[in-house]
This record gives structure tokens, C-alpha cells and sequence, in this order.
């Protein structure tokens, strides 16, 4: 038979899909601390038969990871099961993970999902901010893992002491004497090492500092009137106050008694009189304190200048605005 005239009568073209496979998530960032467990999925883009295995790569045994409650191994087999839970080992910084899949006996490589720990939040102490005897000092939302330094600094010199500088939180117990110390927490999270703005605390009562404010003076002419209150930013708490005598040279206007200010008016008295009024509170530890405010009224002078209008002479006249004598008298031309 002669091939001479041997003819295709059909061509069948079969086209067979490039196998891909892929990883998700792709990348991942882990809170600083967290231990919720987290899902991988495999996905097979083009719909490749025979699948037949999932071999994960978690890079090495040491991999931050726990698999079912234990240190995950550095490879999982999960066979035809696309999906892999894993959690975070507390402290740690989990690995990368990639993933081998094998279909129709050829071993395909999947992308790497690159994993990441985010950065530790900003903390604060929590605890008062005042001690009378003991108080309880934290850290609110410390990562998993966490380090904590305690430390107390002051002037003069520590007045509390720590129950202890290294425990996630401590108590301060108030020693000898009143006055502000200094806590402050070093705190190692997620490899970064952070100090918390520093706590003022008060220590004890209030006997240091004068808690009184005024009405900008600070001596006192004839008739001129000073407004004088309690400084609650300097006495926080102070109550169930009461106010002392009024200081010689001076008249009492208002307030006083129970009240947080008190007026008064300086005399015109010849002498300048000088005198402490006193206020007797309870602080926020009970403490029953009595502080005094210096008062001084001083001779002040005033001058006169005549005539007005002036032509080619004025007359400059200094008096004594407590008696209203003349003290000097010059002429300028």
C-alpha cells in the first residue's frame, strides 16, 4: 500500500494546567505577647489532581511555634489536609513558614509566609498617687513574657521601700519622714527594652511645703486688700479646714472659717505690722496639720506732681501713704 496520499483527518490538543500553589497568609504580624493560635491554608490555583501530601518547613526545631500543645518540630506532614494551626510560644519570635506540596508525584514549593512580632505598647503605672501606708504598683496589659524593674528615687534620699524590683508588680510601703519619691518600671517586651514616665508619689502627710496662694502680692500697703487660699495641687485632699486668728495689722473681709480662702485688708496703721495666718486641715492619710502664711504690710509711699499743666517748674512730693505726712519734696525745672 502506497503512503502517498496518507491524510490527518483529526488533531486533539490537550492543554494540562502549570500546578501552583500558594501559602496564606502571606505575611503575618503577631501582637507583642499574644499567644492566639493561627491557621494556615495552602491553596491549589489551578485545581492539580493527586495531591498527596503538605510537608510545612517551620526552618528549624527551635521556631517560637507550638503545634497541638507542644514545641512544633522544624517539618509537619499534614498529608492531603491543606490547613496548619500553629501558636505562638510566649516570649518568643515565631519562624517563617513555607510549604512543600507533592501532586502526581512531583514536589511543588509553595511561597513563604513571613511572620513578624509588633511593638510593645506604650505603658503607665497604675497604683495611687499618694502612700499613708502601703499601695500596690502594676503594669496594666504587660505582654506575656514580659520583664519588669522597679526602681524609687527622691529627695532626700528614698522615703519607701519596694517589696520587690523585679516581680511584674510590687508594693511601696512608706518609711520615715513625708515628701515625693520617684517610681519608675523598666520593661523588656518583644526584645525592646522601655522605662514608663516616671510616677510621682506623695509620701505621707503634707509638712513640707506651704500650701498657700495669693493674689499676686507679697507685701501690703495701706487699704490694699490680699486674697488667700489653700493650693490644692500642693495639698491634694487637705479637708475639714479651719482658719486661725487674723495676724495683727490686718482686717479680716471673708472666707475664713471652713471655707478654702480667706480675705483681708491691711490696716493704714503707722507701723508696718507683720503677722502669720494660720490654717489647720486633714490630709488624705488623717494627719491633723497646721501651716501658716507670712503676711507683711510695708510703709509704702506715693507721689504727687503739681501744677498740671506746668509751665517751667513742677514740684515732686513723696508721702507716706500709712500716716499721709510728706517725706520729700523736690523742685525741677
Amino acid at each position: 500500500m502506497s503512503l502517498d496520499n496518507l491524510s490527518i483527518s483529526q488533531v486533539v490538543i490537550t492543554q494540562t494546567a502549570i500546578a501552583s500553589f500558594t501559602l496564606s497568609p502571606s505575611s503575618l504580624t503577631i501582637p507583642c505577647g499574644s499567644t492566639t493560635a493561627q491557621t494556615f491554608t495552602v491553596t491549589n490555583v489551578n485545581n492539580t489532581p493527586n495531591v498527596t501530601n503538605h510537608s510545612w518547613n517551620l526552618g528549624s526545631a527551635s521556631n517560637g511555634w507550638l503545634h497541638n500543645g507542644n514545641p512544633a518540630p522544624q517539618t509537619i506532614s499534614t498529608g492531603t489536609t491543606n490547613t496548619l494551626t500553629l501558636t505562638p510560644v510566649c516570649g518568643s519570635a515565631p519562624s517563617n513558614i513555607s510549604v512543600t506540596v507533592t501532586a502526581g508525584g512531583n514536589n511543588y514549593q509553595t511561597n513563604t509566609a513571613t511572620i513578624t512580632v509588633g511593638s510593645p505598647p506604650t505603658f503607665s503605672i497604675s497604683g495611687s498617687n499618694i502612700i499613708c501606708v502601703s499601695e500596690v504598683y502594676s503594669i496594666p496589659n504587660l505582654p506575656c513574657g514580659a520583664n519588669v524593674t522597679w526602681s524609687l528615687s527622691g529627695q532626700p534620699g528614698p522615703l519607701a521601700t519596694l517589696s520587690c524590683t523585679t516581680c511584674p508588680q510590687t508594693t511601696v510601703s512608706k518609711g520615715t519622714g513625708s515628701g515625693n519619691e520617684f517610681l519608675t518600671a523598666t520593661i523588656t517586651a518583644c526584645g525592646v527594652t522601655q522605662t514608663t514616665p516616671t510616677k510621682q508619689i506623695r509620701i505621707g502627710g503634707y509638712t513640707q511645703s506651704s500650701p498657700f496662694n495669693t493674689n499676686g502680692l507679697h507685701v501690703w500697703c495701706k487699704n490694699q486688700v490680699a486674697t488667700v487660699s489653700v493650693d490644692q495641687n500642693a495639698y491634694p485632699g487637705l479637708t475639714s479646714l479651719s482658719w486661725g486668728s487674723v495676724p495683727t495689722g490686718w482686717i479680716y473681709i471673708t472666707g475664713g472659717g471652713s471655707s478654702n480662702y480667706i480675705v483681708l485688708r491691711a490696716t493704714n496703721s503707722t507701723s508696718p505690722p507683720t503677722g502669720t495666718i494660720n490654717v489647720t486641715g486633714t490630709d488624705v492619710c488623717g494627719n491633723n496639720t497646721t501651716v501658716g502664711h507670712f503676711m507683711a504690710k510695708s510703709n509704702c509711699t506715693s507721689f504727687r506732681i503739681s501744677p498740671n499743666p506746668a509751665t517751667d517748674l513742677i514740684t515732686i512730693e513723696e508721702y507716706d501713704d500709712n500716716t499721709g505726712n510728706l517725706v520729700t519734696e523736690s523742685n525741677i525745672k
